[in-house]
Formats: structure tokens, sequence, C-alpha cells
């Protein structure tokens, strides 16, 4: 053989340990004083219509929404609080009525949309009051009255409607003893009471009693006349519980029945509390001091739960006082002075695992079925699950205890062991063991694989090799390196074409096993190293790192994705479940991974696992299809395909309604004196800006696992999922209509689409109400009415302008004929007569030429004389079609005196900026354009301020004219209609001038018009 050390039998310490391969697979939690219950003794217990539990204890009632608890005590100074803290009782007769039955307080009721109490006490002077004030049990019959039990002084049957109770005392009736307890009502008209002193039933047809009691004859005897417990079942049974055990009587026959014939002799002589049929048919007996019995109906066995002070998930005591199951099937377990007890079917998923007191470090079955667990101490666990029994077998690999870090079947039926101490072949027939003396001294083997050929790949902290065991020959890879030294390998994998692949601190590398042609997948670079290889139904890997999560190597395309939400950057195992799903270990959690939906589901502690978390290369898939995963204390075992979720979902009510961040109390005007849980409708002013939501999910599997989802109507465009945070506060809302919506969904994410609905009105300050408004619309018909008043005298005061303006202009233009008519006259009578004489003159002067020539001097010197008075008369009439204002003022003084004008008129600022240089053949053409342009402005443009300019540069006479008015949209008005130009266009065209227009509307207008100097 090849180079070996043997170890013998002295070395291998064998043990047989006694069955331990499963836990105790119901798990009991516990919720204490410490989680807000008033006191540790449980008398009662009741689910209202609503979803919320009640609890009834020695010093107060305890409402519980599975996160919290509210607590109802005795108040002196609050008559609308109970009577006493002393709480026996519970029932609920009508949603939201609780009746609550004390001891020593006589009968209170809640209303609980309201949270007023109401109370009924024993009045001696008052015959129809309640017999005595401590109450034990409450019933409903078909009638809907109250029945009720007390300790002194018999039973009572209540009237709600007329609020009177009937008394069944020793006074009245025949009953067996003053002291009534537990209560029960049959299908057959009976009402059954047990006493101190025996059994009790009443029918209600004929009002006859019939006594049951040890020493009474056989056909009603019981076995012990103390009777605290009684339960008529669905199969017309009444159990009865006593002092000393349990009987059985037919409600129909009323006749004893025997006990189911394998009743532990425990429970035949328990002093028997509280008794429950379940929705399976099974019955529960709460004890005294023995535990809690459940009776398998179907299979006629009997479970008995205990405390056990080593195991925390057991009964907090053995005195159990009271029991009740809720609607998804939970039951509740009453203690005397250790709080509440819960066993929830659907609270623990993980329920099997194979307790073994190591930590496991790797996973492995053997072609016989047998699983092999290896641990940190050189330990080699066999585990033969078919008779659940362990046997122990510590392997020693040498004289220092060594970490097992992998288990690799061989061939030959022995196993390979990668240790700290290298690898080892163990044989379980013989026991012996033999190392692989070849590799590296300190080299730690990590995983093992025995390839197809039967050669034994290693991956170590320094490398890979490949052990040949039929010639004894060690290889080394050189291909898995890092930065040119041997890369530490954590995974190996062959797949159905025989490749190997390799996981490292380098990445992901294929082999192939004959030619050692190694080829790195370059997509998969990881910040630690690639720790898992699983191959799927489909061939694809899945890649599992150190540090950088999941990867999918799809082999088909070579693409790589990866996977970062909501898995984490640490993967330890990869296993396959069914449809398409990935079970994933990390260092605290499982992850349940959909490889088509991509959907994740994680199950941490609180769903079952030991505490501890997962462990590296601890994962395994066994034949038969479970999967195990190796944790601090043992192995994770369970079936993916018989996992149930819990398919109750939750209600989900508000708890709280908070303004600026004060809870607001049922007695305010917001929630109208009713309850918080049963609000729908909350009004608020615009200054309460700053408000809140609690609510909660009534789903108690996993409490602070519910998850929510939220949205405001008008305000969130979507949902808002928010995990399992129950509390959401909006700030600054606009006034109006809005609809708050809540959804909820269990532990296991099963939501209920019947969801919280509130409508929120916000009413808008006074200064927005539709009053305000209406004198906000009688102000601005007051306003308009004075407006348009106003613009009527103004109108009026314009148009009487406008007539002194016509009249003047039509005095003006009569001036202007008259005197154009004058100076034509003048033209005629003078210019024209002159010139006539001139002309006569010249044929005269023609004549003399030829023939005295010696007069023409004479008669050109008075010719002359003519023509000079001609030309003065010419230049007259020219003036004289001047404007009279520019004549006699000059150009400035006019346009001011002008600007005056239109101060006066149109209450005008006018602001002058005049040069002193403009040329005497432009002041005319000037005086013209300006007079206009700002005539324009005054009588359109309507507008406070008038800017007027003449300025002489560049060889131009610029002249501007700007007002701050309306303006006008220059793209869609023609400037010379609106603006008054066309008049002007000849006199600028005339003088090869130019104009430029600027508006904007309610923005003003600026003319600018050049005319060029004259040479």
């Amino acid at each position: 053989m090849y180079r070996t050390i043997a170890f013998l039998l002295p070395l291998l310490l064998i043990f047989s340990l006694p069955p331990l391969a499963a836990a105790q697979t119901e798990r009991i939690d516990h919720i204490t004083v410490e989680d807000g219950l008033s006191e540790s003794t449980i008398l009662a217990i009741l689910q209202d219509s609503k979803g919320f539990l009640w609890f009834g204890t020695q010093n107060g009632l305890n409402k519980y929404d599975g996160s919290r608890f509210t607590v109802y005590y005795h108040d002196n100074d609050d008559e609308n609080s109970l009577t006493t803290n002393d709480i026996g009782a519970l029932h609920e007769s009508e949603p939201n009525i609780l009746w609550i039955g004390t001891r020593g307080g006589g009968l209170n009721r809640l209303d609980l949309t309201t949270e007023t109490f109401t109370h009924y006490r024993h009045d001696p002077d008052d015959p129809t009051s309640l017999s005595d004030d401590y109450i034990y049990a409450i019933a409903e019959d078909d009638a809907g009255d109250l029945w009720i039990t007390t300790r002194n002084n018999g039973f009572n049957r209540f009237d709600p409607v007329t609020e009177t109770f009937e008394r069944f005392t020793t006074d009245s009736h025949p009953i067996s003893h003053p002291r009534s307890g537990p209560m029960a009502i049959d299908r057959f008209g009976g009402v059954w009471v047990g006493t101190m002193d025996g059994l009790d039933r009443l029918d209600l047809q004929t009002d006859e009693l019939t006594r049951f009691h040890p020493d009474a004859p056989p056909e009603r005897q019981i076995g012990h006349p103390a009777l605290p417990a009684l339960l008529v079942d669905s199969h017309d049974m009444i159990w009865v519980g006593s002092a000393a055990g349990v009987s059985l009587i037919s409600a129909e026959t009323q006749t004893p029945l025997p006990l189911p014939a394998n009743t532990p002799d425990t429970l035949r002589s328990a002093f028997i509390w509280s008794i429950l049929e379940d929705t399976n048919g099974d019955i529960w007996f709460a004890t005294n001091g023995d535990g809690l019995f459940q009776f398998m109906r179907d299979s006629q066995t009997f479970h008995t739960y205990t405390h056990d002070p080593d195991d925390p998930t057991s009964l907090s005591n053995n005195a159990i006082v009271s029991l009740y199951e809720d609607r998804t099937g939970t039951l509740w377990i009453g203690s005397w002075t250790a709080g509440i007890n819960r066993l929830d079917p659907h609270r623990y998923k993980f329920t099997d695992q194979i307790m073994l007191d190591a930590f496991v470090t790797v996973i492995e079955e053997s072609p016989d079925g047998k699983l092999w667990a290896g641990t940190p101490d050189s330990t080699l666990v066999q585990i033969d699950r078919s008779s659940d029994t362990v046997a122990r077998q510590t392997y020693l690999i040498d004289d220092d205890n060594a970490f097992i870090f992998d288990i690799e079947p061989a061939a030959d039926g022995g196993l390979w062991i990668g240790s700290f101490s290298g690898v080892t072949h163990f044989d379980p027939a013989t026991l012996q063991s033999e190392r692989i003396e070849l590799l590296p001294e300190s080299v730690l083997a990590r995983v093992v694989l025995e390839s197809a050929d039967s050669s034994l790949w290693i991956g170590t902290s320094h490398g890979l090799f490949v052990f040949n065991p039929h010639n004894n020959e060690l290889t080394t890879i050189e291909a898995i390196a890092e930065d040119e030294q041997p890369s530490g390998v954590y995974a190996l994998h062959q797949d159905d074409e025989q490749q190997i692949w390799i996981g490292s601190q380098a990445g992901l590398h294929t082999i192939d096993p004959t030619t050692r042609q190694t080829v790195r997948i370059p997509d998969i670079d990881v910040q630690g190293f690639v720790s898992v290889i699983h191959e799927d139904r489909d061939g694809d890997l899945w890649i599992g790192t150190w540090g950088d999560g999941l990867a999918h190597l799809d082999r088909t395309t070579g693409t790589v994705t990866r996977y970062d939400r909501g898995i984490d950057n640490i993967i330890l195992g990869i296993l396959q479940g069914a449809n398409d799903t990935l079970w994933i270990s990390t260092p605290n959690d499982l992850v349940h991974f959909d490889m088509r939906s991509e959907a994740v589901r994680r199950y941490n502690q609180s769903d079952g696992f030991l505490p501890g978390g997962f462990v590296q290369a601890a994962y395994l898939q066994t034949s038969s299809g479970e999967l195990m995963f190796g944790q601090d204390g043992g192995i994770l075992v369970f079936d993916p395909q018989t996992l149930r979720d819990n398919p109750h979902p939750p209600p989900v009510y508000l708890t709280d309604f908070q303004l600026f961040n004060q809870s607001v109390e049922r007695e305010s005007e917001l929630l109208n004196g009713q309850h918080i849980n049963f609000i729908d409708e909350i009004t608020l002013t615009h200054d309460q800006s700053v408000f809140s939501f609690e609510f909660a999910a009534l789903g108690y599997t996993n409490p602070a696992q519910n998850s929510y989802a939220h949205k405001m109507d008008g305000v969130d465009p979507n949902w808002n999922n928010v995990g399992n945070r129950n509390f959401v506060t909006y700030t600054n809302l606009d006034p109006g209509q809005y609809t708050f919506r809540v959804r909820a969904a269990n532990s296991d994410g099963v939501w209920n689409e019947e969801m919280l609905t509130v409508a929120l009105t916000i009413l808008p300050p006074w200064w927005q109400t539709w009053w305000a408004y209406a004198g906000y619309g009688l102000l601005a018909v007051t306003a308009v009415a004075l407006l348009v008043q106003v613009r009527t005298r103004r109108q009026a005061r314009e148009l009487a302008h406008a007539r002194r303006v016509r009249e003047t202009l039509t005095y003006a233009q009569r001036v202007r004929e008259e005197d154009r008519a004058r100076i034509a006259r003048e033209m005629h009578d003078g210019l024209a007569q002159t010139l006539a004489a001139l002309r006569f003159r010249m044929r005269v002067w023609n004549t003399l030429l030829q023939r005295t020539p010696e007069q023409l001097p004479e008669q050109f010197d008075e010719g002359v004389a003519v023509l000079g008075e001609s030309i003065e008369e010419v230049r007259r009439s020219v003036y004289a079609l001047r404007p009279i204002m520019l004549e006699e003022l000059g150009f400035n003084a006019a346009i001011e005196q002008f600007a005056a004008l239109l101060r006066e008129q149109y209450k005008l600022q006018v602001h002058l900026s005049l040069t002193e240089q403009i040329p005497t053949d432009l002041e005319h053409d000037a005086f013209r354009i300006i007079q206009e342009l700002m005539n324009n402005a005054a009588q359109h443009a309507a507008a406070d301020n008038l800017w007027v300019q003449a300025a002489v540069a560049d060889g131009q006479l610029q002249l501007t004219v700007r007002d701050d008015g309306i303006g006008f949209d220059i793209n869609k008005t023609t400037p010379g209609n609106h603006f008054g130009l066309t008049q002007l266009k000849e006199r600028i065209a005339l003088r090869n001038g130019r104009h430029t227009i600027r508006s904007t509307s309610d923005k003003g207008t600026e003319v600018t018009v050049l005319l060029p100097l004259m040479g």
C-alpha cells in the first residue's frame, strides 16, 4: 500500500448513546410579566370577535394584540372601571360585548366600542340581582341568556334584555351545594353545573334537577364530589374533571361512560382544573401539578406535556389553570403563577433536530444510508436513523484534536476525512485508519473529492492536489494559484460530464481530470473565496461565496448572474428543494430562494433552529430527499415538501392615533367616545398637521415577523411595504378628503385582503371655507360695482374732455382753414398780382430794349423792388404754415407746452430729455412726429409715465417716445394700425428716415425714429 500510519483500537473510543435522534417536536412559548402581562396566574382566556386576546388574572384584565398588553384595573376614583382586579371568567355574548366575572366584584359588562363598563352586583334586598359577587363561570344558552355560577350562593340565569337575574340556590332549588363551579350546556336542553358536592343537571324544559355523585346509583355515579372542570364535546360526551381525576358521561342518556382504555393512571387521579376540545377533536386536560394531557381521539392515545427545567420550550410549570384555542388552532395555556404558555402548530417550521453534544462541521451519507457527522475535536458521529439511535464513535486522528472539515464516501466503502492533519482514510468495518503522508506539512485539507476514476482531489489551504491511490502518487495543480502563490481551495464538485469545478480564493476554475487542463471562469471574481458549488437539476451551477453572495452560471450561455437582494454575502451551503427552489445556509439564517421568480424567504432561530447559526460545508441532501444543515449542538433536518405555512391571514386594527406624538384619548372629540379599534373615520383641522397611526396585525404565531403595507389615497401613489413597522406619521397634508389603508401579513407572508380603511378629512382654514369664499365673492361684487362706477365716471370725464378736444380741434381746424384761405387770398391778391405785374413789366422791358434801351435801368430797379416784396410775402406764407407754438416758442418750449397739456389732460407723468441742437429744417417734422407719438401713447397706452427724448448723434436726429402702458404683442398686431403711425410714415420716408417699435404685453411700448441730418 501507500505510505500510511495505522491507528489501532486503543485510539478508537466507541460509545452507544440513548435515543437522541430527534428533539421534542412540540415547543411551547412563554409570555410573562416581563412582556407586559399584569400578573402571572391566568384564570380565564378569551379571543373576542375582532381577534384580540383577553386574559383574566388575579390582578387585572389584559388585552393582547400580539405585541402589547393593555391592562384594565379597578380605580376607586373612576366609576367606569372594573369593580375589582381579580378576574375569574370571560365571555363574549355578542360582537363587542364582553362579560367579565370577577372574584368578589360581581359581573362587569364591557362595551368594547366605547370602553364603558356596566356593573351588576349582589343586592341582598333585591331578589332579581346577582346571587353572589364571587363568580366562577359564565355560559350562554341558545336563547341568549347567560348562566353564571358563584362561589357561595348557587348559580344564576341572567336576562340581558331585562337585566334581571333568576337565582338557583339551596333555598330556591334542590341544588347539590351553594358553591358552584364549572358550567356546560348540552344540545339536549340541559345545563350542567359542577359543585363542591357533585354534578347537577338542570333540564330547561321541565326545570328538573338531576344529581350525579360518587355515592349515587351506578347510572349517576362520578369519581369525586368536588368538580372544577366540565366539557360537553362534539360527540355529546360530558368530560367531568374533579379533584381526583376524570369521569365521562353521555349527555344524551345522562349515564356514565368508561374512559379510554389507555388513559394514564396519572390523569385518572390528577386534580383537573380545565378541559378543552380543540378543532381536531382532541381533548386537553389541565392539571394542578401534573402538567397538560392531550387525548388524541383518532389514535386513542395520550400525550403529556410537563415542565422540564432544562428545556426552555417546555411548560412554564405543571400547574395549569385555564385552556383556550384561538381561531388559528393555537392553544393558550394559563398557568398558576407562571404566566401564559402558547402551543402553536404553525409557530415552528423546523422541529426535527438530531441533537448532538457537539459542533457539527460536516455531514455526509454513506452508501449504506448511515449518516456521518464531523466535529472540531476529531470526533466522527455515526447516526443510524432507522432505529432512532445515535452511535457516537470518537476517532482521534493524532495526538492533537483535529478539526474535521470534510467527509467523502470512498469507493471501497470507507470514508475519506479532511482535517487539520491532512487526509485520512477510515474503514468503518475494521475501525482502522490510514493517513496520506505525501501532503506537505501543516496543510489543512478543507475539502476532498473522489472522482469517477478513483482519484482523490484534495483542496487545501495551500492549493489543490490529486492523489492516485493505485500508485501512491501526489500531483500538484499549479494553475490554482493567486499572485503566484497556491490558493486556498474550499469547494470541489464533479459534474455529469466529469469536469471538476474548483472553488478557491482565486475564484472559480474548471479542470479536465484526464488532461489536467484548467480554465478560469472570469466573471466569478470574489473578495473572499468561493465556498460552495452546487449543480442544479438542469446542469447549471450555483456559486456561493464568502463575501460576494450568490451567483448563477448558465452552462449553456456561459453568462453569470449575481443575486444580492435579500441574501447574505456569506454563503455556507446550497441544497436544492422542490419546484426549482434552493435552500441556502448563511451564518445566521436559512434562505429559501425561488430560482424562477427570485423570491426570497428567510428563516431564523424563531422558526425552530438551534441557537448558534450554521456552519460552512455542513449541509447534505439525503437519498430520501431530506435536507440537513449542521449547527452548534446538532443537525437541523426537514423535508422541504412537508413544510407548511400558516394559512391564516391576520386581521389588522388601529391600536393608537397620535397628534404631535401624543395619543388621542377616547373621550376626545376626534374619537367621539369610541375606542381606537373601532374608528373608521377621523376629521382634523388644518393646523393639526402632524398625526400618526399605529396598527397591529392580530397574528400571534410570530408577531414580530408580521408585516405591513400602508397607503394614503391622495398622497401615496403606491403601497408602502414597511416590513414589521406598525407605525406611520404624516405631516402637512393639504385640506381635503383622504383614505388611509393598511394591509397585514402573518409571519409566513400570507396577506389579509380585508384591509383596514380609515376615512380622513382635513378641514381647510377659515379663510378657505365656503362662507369665506362667499364673503370673497360679495367683496368682489362690491369691488366690481365700485370699479364700474369709477370707470363710468372716468369715461364720462374722458368723453367730456374728448368733446372739448374735438371742439378745440374743430376750432383749430377752422382757424387753420381760415388762415389757409387768408394766405391763399393774400397770395392771390398779393403774390399773384405781383407776378402778373412782373410779367407785364418784362414785356415792357422787351419793348424798351428794342425801342428805348436807355430807360431799362430804371425799370429794372422797380422790378427788383417788386420781387423783394414778393419774397417777403412768400416767407410769411411759409411760416404761416408752421405750428403756432413752434413758431412762437421754439422746438423745446413747444414740446414742453404740449407735454403740459398732456399732463393736465391725461394725468400723465411726462419726462423730457431734449437736445438744444435740433437743426431748424428738422424742427417741424420732429415736432409733428413727437407730437403724434405722445398723443397716441396718451390716448391708447393707458400709461402712467411717458418718456420723451430728442438727441443728435452720429449724424442723426434720434427721437424716442416710451411709455409703461399696456403694450401689445407685436407678432399679432400691426404696429401701424395700433400705434397710429401710418400718417407719419410718409413724413419719415420723405426725410429718408427709419423707425423701430418695441412692445410687450403689460410692459409698455417704445418707438424710436432716426432722421438723417442735412449735409
